[in-house]
């Protein structure tokens, strides 16, 4: 039976950049947004009249704050705020950015930098990780195709089927990497791409190599000319085995 190779989680790693670059660009378009919005408040001085605690089912602990402001002659009383340090306390004087049209309506400049900024740098966090893994994947990937169409091809015999623990699904194992060595260059080992676990492979089959002449760590092996251990002729050396896939 024919292997294919099957990619893992490389699908999902660029599920991550497109979400990472969502959040970039949510990030951005929330601090245009806040920018805009903040031209229609105006900074007034407010004194603190109250500060409530109050506790939610799990227990945490929360603070609301109120105040009371004038705006263009008129008192706004009890007018609660989004703002809350363990500093504050009842009778202190803070500032407020309060709505033209509403002045009931306050807002935390904090709020209005810090969730874009957050939003920003997960973003850039996220793909900068991802970009990392994918960059030695898409390496890899390059030096596999120079190696297939240039590259010197030799015979390995497998000597090991071990899991592929980098991709997991529902927390088990799907993927199988197999390690071999060239038939006459027992000291270098190199590595397969990940393969699924429903394909049966026997350590002693043979498989054929392609790798660069110049640089070694470009090869690849090639997991559909994988065949059974069998009676395998060259000059130099015979395989003899019985074993099937």
């Amino acid at each position: 039976m024919e292997i294919k190779e099957n990619n893992g989680g490389t699908y999902i790693l660029w599920v991550f950049i497109i979400v990472g670059c969502l959040l970039i660009c949510g990030g951005i378009a929330l601090g245009i947004y806040n920018w805009v919005q903040s031209k229609n408040y105006v900074k007034v001085d407010a004194v603190i009249v109250g500060i409530d605690v109050s506790y939610d089912s799990s227990g945490d602990k929360h603070h609301s704050v109120t105040v009371e402001f004038e705006y263009e002659g008129k008192i706004y009383s009890n007018i609660p705020t989004s703002s809350y340090n363990s500093d504050m306390y009842v009778g202190q004087v803070i500032s407020v950015l309060c709505n033209k049209d509403d002045p009931t309506k306050l807002q935390s400049k904090i709020i209005w930098i810090i969730v874009p900024c957050i939003l920003f740098g997960m973003g850039i966090l996220l793909v900068l990780i991802i970009y990392i893994f994918l960059h030695k994947v898409i390496i890899k990937k390059r030096g596999e195709k120079y190696a297939r169409k240039n590259g010197e091809v030799l015979y390995c015999t497998i000597t090991s089927v071990k899991p592929d623990t980098s991709y997991r699904v529902n927390g088990r194992f799907v993927n199988n990497i197999i390690e071999c060595v060239p038939l006459y260059e027992k000291a270098e080992k190199y590595m397969s791409n990940p393969y699924s676990m429903k394909y049966k492979v026997m350590v002693g089959s043979i498989v054929k190599l392609y790798r660069d002449r110049n640089n070694h760590s470009n090869y690849y092996v090639d997991l559909k000319s994988i065949e059974p251990p069998t009676i395998y002729n060259d000059d130099k050396q015979n395989i003899n085995s019985n074993n099937e896939i």
